[in-house]
């Protein structure tokens, strides 16, 4: 492992900030630099805040893309599917409303040498928009037509507020009428759409339409990838908008904003100042979009890790064979996690334990009483809030704050890829049309989901239960409430730059990484010393009582020593008189059971059972 992360070390970086930068958290150097601003005491507001902003990224990326899917793509696939309606003629129709506006802003273009722009002449319009009025079907079609034109409004609406493109041109766009993306090859031109260089968003949301002659192609798949690429985009833009304003504000050293390096280029026969795409790809640059126009903000050698950080230039994935393994690895680990009927049992003893003792150590034991109390009400509103995304909580506070917790990005988010061949693999696995047995598979889908939801429920539920006592307790925002939420165990969302490879051949590699990150986090807490202290102390005494009261077999040896190590690693054992050799167990928190896996092999060695090299190694694997 050492050998893979020993790679791109920059000058100014010491050793073990590097290996943090590698091994646990990709964006430590910039999470570094807010830490040390606060310590200094200096006002970092949220809008500054760019650590805050990133721990919020993918958690609100993924809540912006299921209700892309549950507000438009999936009613509009219904419709098609109930009615019948063929992707070709669908297609053909789509483009037909849009042709006339089209080709009379490209012949205005060409001056008259193109007047069938949209690859469709104004006749070959006509008559397929005819066709449709006249079919049993057009009531469908136009169904399918509202939801396509309200999607691509929400587009340009994302691209004015996020600061992606400029008001006037989004107002320019709002005036089309019946828009629809017209492209030849959807694979090639999504990907052209590019997600940015980690949060460095540079380029522009759309090309300028010069006409064509052929006709497009499926013109609802590409609005529908234009639509996901657009919310990736527009929250990685956000993050850099704070960075830009943490760079003004005069809090970063060795950043500066200079202008955007311009190159001579000819459009449509006429030389014009454009930017310079090569400034985007240079190492120590990192772009961002201020009210739709590119800013550019320069690292000098000192500063280079945040550069490397914000671009994410050393995040590895790996080759072909790698992300196969990572496909099969995050399958089997759903399977034993939150596909897992039983997982939700433990995990929810776990997670409350490790839950407890962090609130304690960070607020005190009441506040921990009080979060931890309302537990039962925050299961039940998250996972309500998961089985009914859009619904109405009515008067009902709790289901109120689950939904504002899942606005805010507080859950873990299953939102993995910033890979754009992925969504383009994604979005045609959504758009096929569903073939034989598919009744079966979408009940056997429905039965996944429906076990999911209640482990995404489990999981979340101390989080929420946080969330909304830190924003009634301490007046904290929502994005603030999520972030602490999200930090309240293992924060499994945040990895290394070779965690992607680490995680597709170890499964849960990340997980074990980060549980010990915040397990020496958490240690530096006196409150949470000392409970870890005395529960070592009660795992030693605890192990010398169970052997005792465990009795032995014929042969002299305690029932108790029989019992595999990697139960007692994860698990208290608590033994039953009398029983010969029957017990119970309880689950032990994930960060901590490395505490209670000591206890226990300091008892076992005091006992002889084990030998030092033993019990040194057994604490060491868990």
């Amino acid at each position: 492992l050492l050998a893979i992360a020993d790679t791109g070390r920059q000058e100014s970086e010491g050793i073990g900030d590097f290996l943090t930068r590698r091994i646990v958290d990709a964006f430590a150097p910039v999470r570094s630099l807010i830490e040390r601003l606060q310590k200094d005491r200096v006002r970092v507001p949220e809008s500054q805040n760019t650590a805050l902003w990133e721990s919020q990224r993918r958690g609100v990326t993924e809540h912006d893309l299921n209700e892309l899917d549950r507000r438009y793509v999936q009613p509009m696939l219904r419709v098609m599917r109930d009615n019948e309606l063929g992707w070709n003629e669908l297609n053909e129709w789509l483009i037909a409303r849009h042709a006339h506006f089209r080709n009379a802003l490209i012949s205005k273009r060409t001056d008259g040498k193109n007047t069938s722009g949209s690859g469709m002449t104004d006749a070959d319009a006509d008559a397929v928009l005819a066709q449709v009025a006249g079919n049993a079907r057009a009531a469908q079609f136009h169904r399918v037509g509202r939801l396509f034109d309200r999607m691509n409004r929400e587009v340009l609406r994302r691209w004015k507020r996020h600061g992606l493109m400029t008001d006037e041109s989004v107002d320019s766009l709002m005036a089309w009428s019946s828009y629809a993306p017209l492209k030849s090859d959807i694979d090639q031109e999504v990907k052209e759409l590019g997600l940015g260089l980690g949060v460095s968003i540079g380029g522009r949301e759309t090309q300028t339409a010069t006409g064509r002659f052929t006709s497009a192609e499926n013109a609802l798949a590409y609005a529908i990838a234009q639509a996901q690429v657009s919310i990736v985009r527009a929250h990685k833009n956000d993050v850099a908008k704070t960075f830009y304003k943490l760079v003004k504000a005069g809090h970063v050293e060795g950043v500066k904003i200079r202008k955007i390096k311009l190159k001579k280029k000819v459009v449509n026969g006429v030389v014009r100042l454009v930017p310079d795409p090569r400034w985007r790809l240079q190492p120590n640059v990192v772009m961002v979009k201020i009210n739709g126009k590119t800013r550019m903000m320069e690292f000098d050698r000192d500063a280079q890790p945040m550069a490397i950080a914000l671009k994410a230039l050393a995040s590895e994935y790996g080759g072909s064979i790698t992300r196969y393994v990572s496909r099969v690895t995050r399958f089997l680990g759903a399977l034993s996690t939150r596909w897992n009927p039983v997982f939700p049992i433990f995990n929810a003893i776990r997670d409350s334990f490790t839950a407890a003792l962090h609130l304690t150590g960070t607020h005190g034991s009441m506040f921990a009483a009080s979060v931890m109390r309302q537990n039962g009400k925050a299961f039940r509103a998250m996972l309500w809030a998961t089985r009914n995304p859009g619904g109405d909580p009515g008067g009902d506070e709790w289901k109120r704050a689950a939904l504002e917790f899942i606005k805010a990005g507080g859950p873990i988010s299953g939102y993995v890829t910033d890979d754009i061949e992925e969504i383009v693999g994604n979005l045609k696995l959504s758009l096929k049309q569903p073939g034989r047995g598919q009744q079966t598979k979408d009940a056997l889908v429905r039965f996944r989901d429906w076990i999911a939801n209640i482990n995404d429920a489990v999981e979340n539920a101390a989080r929420l239960s946080y969330f909304k006592n830190g924003r009634e307790e301490f007046n904290w925002s929502a994005r603030r409430a999520a972030k602490e939420a999200k930090e309240l165990t293992v924060n499994f969302e945040r990895k290394g730059e070779i965690g992607s490879v680490i995680n597709s051949w170890w499964m849960f590699g990340n997980a074990g990484i980060q549980g010990m990150f915040r397990g020496s986090k958490a240690w530096r807490q006196p409150a949470i010393r000392r409970i870890l202290i005395g529960a070592l102390v009660g795992a030693v005494m605890m192990d010398v009582l169970m052997r005792a009261i465990g009795g032995d077999d014929d042969d002299g040896v305690a029932y108790y020593d029989k019992i595999p190590d990697w139960i007692k690693r994860t698990n208290m054992v608590v033994m039953i008189p009398g029983s010969e050799g029957s017990y119970v167990t309880i689950p032990l928190p994930y960060v901590y059971n490395w505490i209670h896996a000591l206890g226990v092999n300091i008892g076992s060695m005091v006992a002889g059972s084990k030998s030092a090299g033993e019990a040194a190694m057994s604490v060491g694997i868990s």
